[in-house]
């Protein structure tokens, strides 16, 4: 007596059907580089139905995407450590930079404090220097006339200090913008 295999339910299995091979659709050669000719399967196998499996393509000559990817291998490794010493030589010309535009600044500003310092000492020890004068005139007409002729130097004096002060300050704020601008004017070449 022949016996049937039952499942756990106790009904007998389904029939499967045989195996059937889905169509793949062929690529366009647009697609594909010149170079390389895609061979495409007709059909491939599957155990369950697909509706539409992936196209195998094999290259024609393979040693030409072999070689493809090891140059690209090679590569790309030289272009990062081109960029990464590219990138650190800008680093340092612009540390480089300003560096000096900060010691150009810390000199600049102590020539300009040395400057007003001695603007000030000149023009009070003139200022008192006229009053002196002033009072140790003998005569009314004197005293008028040192006075007069004492405050024209006073203000020449202050003038000329005043004059210095603004070129050496414009000379200082120059000499601490070079160095950078030099840095960003070899950027734009």
């Amino acid at each position: 007596m022949a016996e049937t295999s039952k499942t756990s339910s106790g009904r007998p299995p389904k029939k499967q059907s045989p195996v059937k091979a889905a169509p793949v659709k062929a690529l366009s050669e647009t697609s594909v580089p010149k170079k390389t000719a895609p061979v495409v399967s007709k059909t491939v196998p599957t155990a369950l139905p697909v509706p539409s499996a992936p196209a195998i393509i094999v290259a024609k000559e393979p040693e030409i995407v072999v070689e493809m990817v090891k140059s690209t291998a090679k590569a790309v490794p030289q272009a990062i450590r081109q960029a990464s010493r590219k990138a650190e030589a800008s680093r340092d010309t612009l540390r480089l930079a300003m560096t000096e535009a900060a010691t150009a600044s810390t000199r600049g500003v102590l020539e300009v404090n040395d400057k007003v310092i001695e603007a000030f000492r000149v023009q009070s020890d003139a200022a008192l220097d006229l009053w002196r004068s002033t009072l140790s005139a003998a005569t009314l007409a004197d005293a008028i006339h040192v006075q007069t002729t004492g405050v024209r130097q006073v203000c020449e004096t202050a003038a000329a200090q005043w004059k210095d002060i603004a070129e050496t300050t414009t000379r200082w704020i120059d000499k601490s913008v070079q160095p950078i601008q030099s840095v960003w004017s070899g950027r734009a070449n």
